[in-house]
C-alpha cells in the first residue's frame, strides 16, 4: 500500500486530495489529509460568510477541473444560483463548491483507494531510510510515502521600524483573516490599513458592512489600487514574439506596444494582460534571475494591480467611499508608529517628496499580503523543514525553491523524491500560481506525478 499525505486543506490541498481520489490506480493508496484550523476543503479564502467576500475570477474560469471548464457553472445552475457564467460569485459559494467536489470524490473513489481526515498541526518532518515521518504537537508520529506540502496563505510580516512597541498594541491587528477584527474595532474609530491590494479591499468592504462610521486610510509604497475587471475582447497572442525573451526591458516594451495597438483599435489593455496568462509561467523561468529582480522592483506592482483585477462592484464601492471622504489611499513609507493612550500616531513619507506627513489613527490592519520569505514565517512546520535542510527559500524570497513540477528542492539542491508542493509556495517558480486555474492543472499533475513515481 502507498500512503501519501496532504498538509493544507486549503483549495491547493482539496484538489490534490480529489485528483488523488479520481486518478486509476493499480495498487491500494492511502491518503492522509492533514488541516489544522479551518474545515478541510475551504481554507482562509473561502471559510468567509460575506456575501460581498467575491471571487476575483468570474464563474466560467472556476471550474476545479481543466479538462471540463464547465463544471462550477454547471454546479451553480443546479444548485439553484442564479448566477451568469461571467459574474463574480461569493467566495463563501465556491466553498460549498469546493466541498462538494471532494464529497463526491469521496463517494465514487476506488474500493482501493482510503482517505483519513487528521485535524491536527504537523511540527516536523524527517526522513529514516527509504520512509517519510510526520510528527504532530502531540508528538504523534505517522508514516507515510509521500507528502504534498498545500500551503495557503501566511499572515503578514509586521512593518520593521526602529519602534516595534507597536505589534503589541491592542488596536493592532497583524492577521487581516481573522474572522472577529471587524467587530472588535469601534465604528467611529478612524483605522489605517497597511496595503491598497485586494485584501485590503475585503476589509474595507467589511467595516463597511458592519456599519463603520470612521475615517478608513489605505496605505501602500506606490498609492496604487487594483483595477477592475471589464469584459474583454480576445487579444491575438504574441507569445511566439516574445518567447524566450531573457531581457525585462525588451519584454516589457512589446507588451506596451501591443498595449498601444489594442488602445488604437477600441480594445481594452486588459484584453493584452490577459492573453498572456497561458504562457506567464514560460515568459517567467525564460528570465534570468537579475531580470526577474529588475521586473519586480520596477513593474512588479503595476503587473498586481492591472494581472490581479477585483470586480467591478467592488471598485465601484470604493470609489464611492473615497468620493464621499470616509476612505482615502496614501502613497509612502511608514517611518513610525507610535501608541498614544488611545490612539497610534504615524509618520510616512513618499520618495516624490521629502516632507514627512502625520497621521493620528486608532486601530491598524496590516493587509500588506501573505509572507513569502519562508525564512520569516512564523511555523513549527517551516522552520524545522528549514532548520534541517529538507527544504529552502527561492533565490526571490517568493516561495520554496522546486522543480517546475513540483518536486521540493532541498539545501543541498538536490529535488527530493518524496515532499511535493503546489501553488503559493511556486511562486518563484513559475510565477503565476496562485489562483484556481493554475492549481487546478498542478493539482492534477502532482496527483499523477505522486502515484506514479517510483523513487
Amino acid at each position: 500500500m502507498k500512503s501519501i499525505a496532504i498538509i493544507g486543506g486549503g483549495a491547493s490541498g482539496t484538489l490534490s486530495l480529489i485528483n488523488l481520489l479520481k486518478e486509476k490506480t493499480s495498487e491500494q493508496i492511502h491518503v492522509h489529509a492533514i488541516e489544522k484550523e479551518t474545515e478541510y476543503g475551504l481554507g482562509f479564502a473561502y471559510s468567509t460568510d460575506k456575501d460581498f467576500h467575491l471571487l476575483n475570477v468570474p464563474a466560467h474560469n472556476m471550474s476545479a477541473f481543466p479538462d471540463n471548464k464547465s463544471d462550477f457553472t454547471d454546479w451553480l445552475n443546479k444548485n439553484g444560483y442564479s448566477y451568469d457564467v461571467a459574474d463574480f460569485v461569493p467566495r463563501k459559494i465556491y466553498g460549498r463548491y469546493l466541498r462538494d467536489c471532494l464529497d463526491k470524490a469521496i463517494k465514487n473513489k476506488s474500493d482501493d483507494v482510503t482517505v483519513t481526515f487528521i485535524n491536527k498541526e504537523a511540527v516536523r518532518i524527517y526522513n529514516e531510510s527509504s520512509r517519510t515521518f510526520i510528527q504532530f504537537t502531540d508528538d504523534e508520529i505517522l508514516e507515510t510515502d509521500k507528502v504534498i506540502l498545500a500551503f495557503g496563505n501566511f499572515k503578514p510580516s509586521n512593518l520593521r521600524l526602529e519602534d516595534m512597541n507597536y505589534i503589541s498594541s491592542k488596536n493592532y491587528y497583524q492577521n487581516p483573516w481573522m474572522n472577529d477584527i471587524s467587530e472588535r474595532i469601534n465604528k467611529s474609530s478612524d483605522v489605517l490599513i497597511l496595503g491598497t491590494g485586494l485584501t485590503m479591499t475585503d476589509f474595507v468592504l467589511t467595516l463597511m458592512n458592519n456599519g463603520h462610521e470612521g475615517k478608513i486610510y489605505a496605505i501602500s509604497r506606490n498609492g496604487l489600487l487594483t483595477m477592475p475587471s471589464a469584459p474583454t475582447k480576445p487579444y491575438p497572442s504574441f507569445y511566439e514574439e516574445i518567447k524566450g525573451v531573457k531581457a525585462f526591458y525588451e519584454l516589457l516594451k512589446s507588451i506596451n506596444r501591443h498595449i498601444k495597438i489594442a488602445q488604437n483599435t477600441g480594445m481594452d489593455w486588459r484584453s493584452v494582460i490577459d492573453c498572456l496568462r497561458p504562457h506567464s509561467s514560460a515568459i517567467w523561468i525564460a528570465l534570468p534571475p537579475d531580470e526577474k529582480r529588475k521586473f519586480m522592483k520596477r513593474a512588479g506592482h503595476l503587473w498586481a494591480v492591472a494581472r490581479h483585477r477585483m470586480p467591478r462592484a467592488c471598485y465601484d464601492k470604493l470609489s464611492d467611499l473615497r468620493s464621499k471622504e470616509r476612505f482615502e489611499i496614501l502613497k509612502g513609507k511608514i517611518l513610525e508608529i507610535k501608541q498614544n493612550d488611545s490612539s497610534m500616531s504615524i509618520k510616512y513619507g513618499s520618495k516624490d517628496s521629502r516632507e514627512i506627513n502625520t497621521l493620528t489613527i486608532d486601530s491598524i490592519i496590516n493587509c500588506t499580503g501573505t509572507e513569502t520569505d519562508y525564512e520569516k514565517i512564523d511555523s513549527p512546520l517551516i522552520k524545522n523543514l528549514m532548520m534541517e535542510g529538507i527544504i529552502r527559500k527561492d533565490e526571490l524570497s517568493l516561495g520554496l525553491d522546486a522543480t517546475v513540477d513540483g518536486r521540493i528542492i532541498g539545501k543541498l539542491g538536490m529535488a527530493t523524491r518524496n515532499i511535493f508542493t503546489l501553488g503559493p509556495p511556486l511562486k518563484g517558480v513559475l510565477w503565476e500560481t496562485t489562483a484556481i486555474p493554475e492549481i487546478r492543472q498542478q493539482a492534477k499533475a502532482i496527483a499523477r506525478l505522486v502515484l506514479n513515481d517510483e523513487s
